[in-house]
């Protein structure tokens, strides 16, 4: 996809602040979760994590960056999970990080991607790369967590989201 590290430039941060799905909390995010039987589940954020494994979900793929609003909380057990390792500043999606979702999504068993850095735009890569009816879930601070089912709408819009960020490098 990206052959550089990208950037989000500040006019589109308002729309990314703004939830692509329904906003849940407790049991009415695990019962959507269920109720969609996914393919696979992605948890963008350690709060959405820990709270999706308090429910009795086991996430297929975790990213996560070691903090819940910015406060560091170190990382959950994460069992026997595979492991990447990738550095990831804030407002960015680095090669090596897009790469590592990629790679956590295509490798069979659980993964994890820990992030030196900021995690909130690995949304972006799990929702292209992720199979159809898959769902990635990631945090909306203060409110819940956005349930999001990857489908090629939504896949399209994180394209566009791809197309107006700034690349550097590749």
């Amino acid at each position: 996809m990206a052959r550089g590290d990208l950037t989000l430039p500040e006019d589109l941060r308002p729309a990314l602040r703004k939830p692509f799905g329904d906003v849940l909390t407790g049991e009415a995010l695990a019962d959507r979760i269920r109720s969609l039987n996914p393919g696979k589940v992605v948890t963008v954020g350690d709060y959405v994590y820990r709270s999706l494994v308090e429910l009795s979900i086991t996430p297929d793929v975790a990213i996560l960056d070691g903090r819940v609003m910015r406060t560091q909380v170190g990382y959950p057990d994460l069992g026997d999970r595979t492991i990447f390792r990738v550095k990831n500043p804030r407002g960015m999606i680095t090669r090596e990080a897009w790469e590592a979702v990629v790679e956590a999504l295509n490798t069979p068993g659980r993964t994890a991607v820990l992030v030196d850095g900021e995690e909130d735009l690995l949304a972006i890569p799990a929702v292209i790369h992720a199979p159809d009816g898959s769902v990635v879930v990631y945090g909306q601070p203060g409110e819940g967590a956005v349930v999001m089912v990857v489908d090629e709408g939504l896949r399209s819009e994180a394209l566009k989201v791809v197309g107006r960020m700034r690349e550097h490098g590749g």
